[in-house]
């Protein structure tokens, strides 16, 4: 189940994406508008989890207050809910029901869990006026693109069975890949490897990748220039796709696509099309046949960030974002360019790729090689700590970096499981940890923070 503080952020920062849908306020006593709620909650749970936000108007994205008759507490019961769900739903599965307020107005976020292995379908129908159908019987709804890459709710096509079938069979691949891995040692992996002729890519593979980021941090050098944002810790992350993209230009489509595909892992999420007045500096622009954006905020009350990211449909990722170590406004962040919080990066890197995973499977047709790499700067003279948890970690003391940039390459298919993500980065956090005096985690520690991230469990810093 999310955490309070992750659905606070997710009610301050309400957008429509492909796992949150937007909704006013819906009275369960009226026909049509129970179908709609039933319908929006088997849809996310097709999609492998989201949000129904009630409450909100899905134009201007304010919330607004609830007319008479309606209580959020008592309209809007967990109960209630579970037994009208699962009056409609052929497969019983679990929601949660959460009570946000903002700007003194109560609101209610419905939470879909994912995780599922068998697709939802109806098993009775719900008529309206005039014979209208509301809810099919034996019909599968799920979350999807328009035309426009608008996300919406729809009887599922042709087209969108693939999709969901591949997300039942990556949550069932997961639970087999965690089983072999408890059964098997490294060296038992390593000979299948070896067997299968499973060779690591060339080193040259790598060199467009270290082009894209040089590349684009030069074009974050000279926005940083223009509005005077000043230098801090950093890390990066370049990922080139290798592989068949879907034709999209650089218009608003593709930007649609880009915000209506990335879920919302932390309440405040990567590669995130956002803006406000709380900005010192806020851009959004095409620039070298790309969409850049450009967002920083020192002076923040609730935490500074510098955030500076470019997605182009040829299937180019740059993301550079300030370390919070740094430019957090928190009481207890470290003087900058003392620490650097090994979890917080953990969580920070971990959501840049569940959300770039997330834009490219609605970029491409089948699955694809993501060919990456990540740099962290102003390493040098930190110490490894965990600052944001209250828990005493004694073994990180006086583990010292003397490297000021550390990169990390690698690649792997964007047909991997959420869950299994972990595998793939456990060994590029250790590239960097190793230089704090030889500090490393476990990937069963990077799991746990992977999976929280995925369920909603995990507060933005």
């Amino acid at each position: 189940m999310a955490t309070h503080e992750f659905i606070q952020q997710l009610a301050e920062r309400p957008r429509e994406t492909l796992n949150t849908e937007l909704k006013g306020w819906l009275d369960l006593e009226n026909v049509g508008h129970a179908a709609k709620l039933v319908r929006t909650i088997l849809s996310l749970r097709n999609f492998d989890g989201g949000y129904l936000m009630v409450g909100f108007d899905d134009t201007t994205l304010l919330p607004n207050d609830s007319p008479d008759g309606i209580d959020p507490k008592s309209h809007y019961k967990q109960d209630a809910i579970d037994i009208l769900v699962n009056r409609y739903s052929a497969t019983k599965f679990e929601i949660f029901v959460h009570y946000p307020v903002v700007d003194g107005i109560e609101l209610v976020v419905i939470e879909v869990p994912g995780g599922i292995k068998v697709p939802v379908v109806t098993k009775a129908k719900l008529i309206g006026e005039r014979g209208k159908y509301l809810i099919k019987d034996n019909t599968l709804y799920t979350r999807t693109l328009n035309r426009n890459n608008t996300p919406s709710t729809s009887e599922a096509k042709s087209d969108d069975w693939p999709d969901i079938l591949d997300r039942c069979f990556l949550n069932r691949e997961a639970d087999i890949a965690a089983f072999v891995k408890r059964h098997l040692s490294n060296s038992g992996i390593e000979a299948i490897e070896a067997l299968l002729n499973i060779n690591k890519s060339e080193v040259t593979v790598y060199d467009e990748v270290n082009k894209l980021m040089n590349n684009s941090y030069a074009i974050f050098e000279q926005k940083a220039a223009q509005n005077s944002i000043p230098r801090f810790g950093s890390y990066e992350v370049a990922i080139k796709v290798s592989g068949d993209l879907m034709k999209h230009n650089v218009d608003d489509d593709f930007q649609r696509l880009i915000n209506a595909s990335n879920k919302n892992y932390t309440g405040f999420p990567s590669w995130s099309i956002f803006g406000g007045s709380n900005n010192d500096v806020y851009t959004q622009e095409v620039y070298k046949k790309a969409w850049q954006s450009t967002v920083a905020s020192l002076d923040n009350t609730i935490s500074g960030y510098v955030e500076f990211w470019r997605i182009s449909p040829d299937g180019e990722f740059y993301l550079l974002r300030y370390l919070p170590d740094d430019i957090d406004t928190s009481d207890k962040r470290p003087v900058p360019g003392s620490s650097l919080d090994y979890q917080l990066n953990i969580l920070r890197i971990s959501e840049v790729f569940l959300s770039a995973l997330d834009i490219i499977k609605n970029m491409t047709l089948s699955e694809v090689a993501l060919i990456c790499e990540v740099r962290w700067s102003g390493m040098n003279d930190r110490k490894i700590n965990n600052w944001t948890s209250p828990v005493d970690r004694h073994y990180l003391n006086d583990r010292k970096c003397s490297t000021d940039v550390i990169t990390a390459q690698f690649e792997f298919n964007s047909g991997i499981a959420h869950s299994s993500l972990a595998d793939v980065l456990t060994p590029v956090f250790n590239e960097l940890f190793n230089h704090f005096n030889g500090f490393s985690v476990d990937v069963s520690e990077v799991k746990l923070m992977v999976d929280r991230l995925i369920q909603g469990r995990m507060r933005m810093f």
